[in-house]
């Protein structure tokens, strides 16, 4: 396992680099300059030319990219992800308060899909080409067909202006989680739903869970312990990828609901062109996903003994 775990960790170094690379990229290719930006919402007036290039010094934009690059990737590695445009404060201060927000919605966006796409995918499996079938297979091919943000309207207008049963906008409790952590999950929902319909029924013929109605179980322990079982390796591969993408969708949940998480204020980092809060947020997000896909990796021994770690990398290698 300690050799395994070495590999994977080498293995992420260079994703890290290229994700690095790509979000320092990204970040400057929004127009407009933020030395200009950062003048005229500190001042309130339209700077000069003399101006703009002392504030370019200062923040650093007037060395070549590869120095800038260099030198951010630098600090980073030290945990400095440098200091915010708009706000003045260092951007991993921001991340630490604004990031907790994200992964409760993340969270509950997850437990919401979890506690409904297995159960229905199991129930679709069960009675398979039946009208139960057929109606999951259409919920879930709608579910994740919709957009999400016209999701989340219909249901700030059915449920928080005709209703009055959820606020619509920002936190305070467990009733403004509602709202966008259902309209997160939908999508995740129907996807599961319908992963946990085809594994489930490629196990159900399976030599074992025949012997298993043979002996006179019920169907219920059947489906659950013998046909279910073996089909969480790819439940649980597609659990760490869902979790991430949930994290990355958020952006446009937390917009939509005025939700002060991570992904809302990246939104208006973007608008602001901060460019150091642009990228620590690429930054973040990518090793959070790639964490959460080695901790999947190390999930599959536990799950099925007969996966070793090195089919482990093969399974994680295909998905």
């Amino acid at each position: 396992m300690k050799g395994y775990l070495l590999r994977r960790l080498a293995y992420l170094v260079p994703v890290l680099v290229g994700i690095s690379l790509l979000a320092f990229g990204l970040g400057r290719l929004a127009p407009g300059d933020p030395a200009r930006d950062v003048i005229a919402r500190t001042t309130g007036h339209q700077p000069t030319h003399r101006e703009v290039l002392a504030e370019r010094h200062r923040l650093g934009l007037d060395r070549g990219p590869a120095v800038q690059y260099l030198s951010w990737v630098g600090h980073a590695v030290r945990g400095d992800l440098g200091i915010s445009y708009t706000s003045g404060e260092p951007v991993a201060r921001a991340i630490g308060d604004t990031l907790p927000l994200t992964l409760e919605l993340a969270a509950a966006a997850f437990l919401l899909s979890l506690l409904l796409g297995v159960p229905l995918g199991l129930l679709a499996a069960a009675r398979s080409w039946s009208w139960v079938d057929h109606a999951v297979r259409t919920v879930a091919l709608v579910g994740a067909s919709v957009p999400g943000f016209w999701v989340a309207y219909l249901l700030i207008l059915a449920f928080s202006v005709h209703l009055h049963v959820f606020p619509p906008f920002g936190t305070g409790g467990l009733s403004h989680l509602v709202l966008p952590a259902v309209t997160l999950a939908l999508f995740d929902i129907a996807l599961l739903a319908r992963l946990t319909r085809a594994a489930v029924l490629e196990t159900l013929g399976e030599d074992h869970v025949r012997t298993a109605r043979a002996k006179g179980l019920a169907e219920r322990r059947v489906l659950v312990m013998h046909a279910l079982r073996p089909a969480l390796i790819p439940l649980v591969t597609w659990s760490g990828m869902s979790f991430g993408y949930l994290l990355g969708y958020s952006v446009v949940v937390e917009t939509v609901f005025a939700w002060p998480g991570l992904g809302y204020t990246a939104v208006l980092a973007i608008q602001a062109r901060d460019y150091p809060f642009i990228q620590a947020f690429a930054l973040v997000m990518a090793v959070v996903f790639v964490g959460l896909n080695l901790a999947v990796d190390l999930l599959y021994p536990h799950i099925d003994p007969r996966t070793s770690f090195s089919s482990a990398q093969s399974s994680a290698d295909e998905g």
